[in-house]
């Protein structure tokens, strides 16, 4: 019986020993070197020119794509990482390459689509209620003809 314990014992404290050091082994994704797309690599070239620093100081941290449908717009946006000062902003870049505020352009489509919203409101506004407290002449109250 104590034979038995001492070997659980030192059974668990190798799996433990074997757990602790394959998880703490750097992972082989992190020692791959990053490739940035083209869209990417502007993305960067634009917020080296915004901040005025040097682009291989700038890391990339996400970066999505966002479609304007009212406004036909196509904007590339990034979070990126300053690695001198761990400051973080975001930049956005159209389909021509060129620094866009998305602020802006997040309004106008917000506009466009009032706009759509109200143009077809203002085509099918309500028809005016019949006054329901008049019996409606050849129907009955069960809503047969006469």
């Amino acid at each position: 019986m104590r034979y038995m314990k001492v070997k659980f014992f030192i059974t668990s404290v190798l799996i433990l020993i074997v757990g602790i050091v394959v998880t703490s082994l750097p992972r082989a994704s992190a020692q791959r070197e990053n490739r940035l797309s083209a869209e990417d690599q502007k993305l960067l070239e634009v917020a080296a020119k915004r901040h005025g620093g040097d682009a291989s100081r700038l890391q990339l941290l996400k970066s999505t794509t966002v479609e304007l449908p009212l406004t036909g717009r196509h904007i590339e946006m990034a979070k990126v990482l300053n690695t001198n000062d761990g400051q973080t902003f975001s930049v956005s870049v159209d389909q021509q390459g060129q620094e866009v505020e998305f602020s802006t352009l997040k309004s106008d489509e917000q506009r466009a689509y009032r706009a759509r919203l109200f143009d077809r409101s203002a085509q099918s506004r309500p028809r005016p209620l019949r006054d329901w407290s008049k019996p409606i002449p050849g129907v009955s109250e069960l809503g047969q003809q006469l």
